[in-house]
This record gives C-alpha cells, sequence and structure tokens, in this order.
C-alpha cells in the first residue's frame, strides 16, 4: 500500500519538475536593437544619354564604395518571425564617368567627389533559424537571420523606393549580447525624374556646352552592404 501512495505522490510532482525545468530555460529577447558599422560596395548606375546644342553622346555611370553606420531594431512577433526595422549612414562618395568609347579604360573620364549623406531605410519581416534550445543547457547557439523588408534609398535630397533582402549571422558573446555579420542587396528603384537633374549637374561640369536633356538608360540598381557590430538585448 505505501509502495502506491508513494508512486501516486511522484506522479503528481512531475508535471511541477517539468515546468520548473522548462521555466529554467531563458526566453527568447522580445526586443533587440543592433549597432554596426562597415562598407557599401561600389555599384554601377548605367548608361547615360546627354545631349548638348552639337549633339548627344553615351557615358557610363559608377559609384564607389564608402563606409557606413546603421542601426537596426527587431521585434520577435510569433515563434521564429519577428519585425525589422533600421536605418543606414553612407555618403555618396565619387561619382565616376567614363565616355563610350573608354569602356575598357582603367581611369575615369570624368570624377565627381561628394560628400553629401546617403541613406537607406527598412521596415520588414525576418526569419531567425537557431537549435532547438534544450531544458538542461540553457547556452545560447549561434543563429540566422533572413530579412525581407520595403525601403527607401534618399540621395541628393531625393527618395527613391527600394527593396531590401538581408542575412545576418550571429554569435553570443555574453548575457543578452551577439555579435553579428551581415550581408543586404538593397535594390533601388530610380526615379528618372528625380534623378537627371542632378546628374545633369554633375556633367555640366566638365563640358564648355549647355546641357540641355539626360536621359537614364536604367532603372534599378543593387546596392550591397557588408557590416558587422553587436546586438543587445534590451527587452
Amino acid at each position: 500500500m505505501k509502495k502506491y501512495a508513494l508512486l501516486a505522490a511522484l506522479l503528481l510532482c512531475t508535471p511541477v519538475l517539468v515546468g520548473a525545468q522548462m521555466n529554467a530555460a531563458p526566453a527568447r529577447p522580445l526586443l533587440t536593437v543592433s549597432a554596426y558599422t562597415g562598407v557599401r560596395a561600389p555599384f554601377g548606375g548605367g548608361m547615360v544619354s546627354v545631349f548638348v546644342p552639337s549633339g548627344g553622346f553615351l557615358v557610363r555611370q559608377e559609384r564607389t564604395g564608402s563606409p557606413l553606420l546603421g542601426l537596426d531594431a527587431r521585434l520577435r512577433l510569433r515563434g521564429p518571425f519577428g519585425l525589422v526595422g533600421g536605418g543606414v549612414y553612407s555618403q555618396t562618395g565619387q561619382v565616376q564617368y567614363f565616355l563610350s568609347d573608354s569602356t575598357f579604360h582603367q581611369a575615369p573620364d570624368w570624377a565627381a567627389q561628394s560628400t553629401d549623406p546617403m541613406w537607406f531605410a527598412k521596415l520588414g519581416g525576418s526569419v531567425r533559424f537557431e537549435q532547438p534550445r534544450s531544458i538542461t543547457d540553457t547556452r545560447r547557439a549561434p543563429a540566422t537571420d533572413l530579412v525581407v523588408a520595403a525601403a527607401v534609398v534618399r540621395e541628393f535630397n531625393r527618395v527613391h523606393p527600394a527593396l531590401n533582402l538581408g542575412f545576418q549571422g550571429s554569435l553570443p558573446m555574453g548575457r543578452g549580447v551577439e555579435f553579428l555579420l551581415g550581408l543586404d542587396d538593397y535594390l533601388v528603384f530610380w526615379s528618372e525624374d528625380r534623378l537627371t537633374p542632378y546628374i545633369g549637374s554633375i556633367v555640366q561640369g566638365f563640358q564648355e556646352e549647355s546641357v540641355e536633356g539626360v536621359v537614364l538608360h536604367y532603372s534599378t540598381s543593387n546596392i550591397l552592404q557588408l557590416r558587422a557590430g553587436v546586438s543587445v538585448r534590451a527587452w
């Protein structure tokens, strides 16, 4: 009889013991904030037609890279899914132009240096992939985040819509702190009406004749950003 009573007592205590073990596992952070630095890779704008009184000609536009600073915030919604928003500051850098008959030259025919800010902003969703947590081993494991977000890029005081695709790896460093390394691709949809006046003003600096018109032969660009930083649990 005593054996049956002891067995019944153990069965009653089992849910409490299991619950205590599950509660011992640290909860996933609800809100994390990431600060990072890195580089914006060089990218090609495309071909541009320039019209002057004596005729027209083609030039190829290229952009040099630039350092960047950024800040992101991730709000966990349900399971591995989250909401991500952030912003990046960079500079326009050097705008290079190659005449159509000098495609294979290493040095640009014209180059204009700009320290104007180039801003990136995004808001979208993320999915985190990490190993399942054990109730006996509460150590944080490396994780991978994939991001798809609507974005905007502001250059020459004009805003252009964009799509952001991001990949980020995180490595735990301490309690609530992670080291991160990421790659972002901003697919920018350039607005010709907003961009051509500034391209025309740059080209005008290298022309004796007045620039009467500029036509873009491209509508999108892929701007890559490589970044590294830290992520801190805020909530």
